[in-house]
């Protein structure tokens, strides 16, 4: 079994949608798995869940979906960022100390795994592997989509003047 995948969405957007969170989540749920809505004074807050990574295309789908539900209710859409939440390493070495063979191992020895102990080694861990990181997978602001792999295109590419014949 693949791990469940997460991305956050922020959108700015004025006035602040407050009231419509149910509104998004009834407009969203027919494409993506959206486990919460939050918003505040500066805007909209989404946490989404995938099985698999969320295609390039169906991100960019997303980032209209936000677009649509907030105009269709008066709202202005600024700006906003789809991010991927990205666990590293501290996820599955995490998920190693927590299982039942390693915890049953621990307790034979002497029952001494506490949960003082286990926070200070998922600490320790935290500060070897790192802490979860949000990666930016597409910038949108009003109608225009900025994403990070045009971006990454569009530096590597030079453009060589052309010199003109008389």
């Amino acid at each position: 079994m693949e791990r469940q995948i997460k991305y956050v969405v922020q959108a700015q957007c004025r006035p602040a949608p407050f009231g419509l969170e149910d509104v998004i989540l009834e407009f969203l749920k027919d494409y993506f798995y959206v486990t919460s809505c939050n918003v505040d004074e500066r805007g909209v807050s989404l946490e989404i869940i995938s099985e698999h990574t969320i295609a390039y295309g169906a991100i960019k789908d997303l980032a209209d979906l936000i677009v649509d539900v907030l105009s269709k209710n008066d709202v202005e859409f600024q700006q906003g960022v789809i991010n991927r939440v990205e666990h590293g390493y501290v996820h599955w070495v995490n998920k190693i100390f927590n299982s039942e063979t390693i915890a049953n191992y621990v307790l034979t020895l002497g029952r001494s795994w506490t949960s003082i102990a286990g926070e200070a080694v998922r600490s320790v861990l935290i500060g070897i592997f790192g802490r979860p990181r949000l990666v930016p997978e597409m910038y949108f602001h009003g109608n225009v989509l900025l994403d990070l792999m045009l971006t990454t295109r569009s530096n590597k590419t030079s453009i060589n003047g052309v010199a003109e014949s008389s």
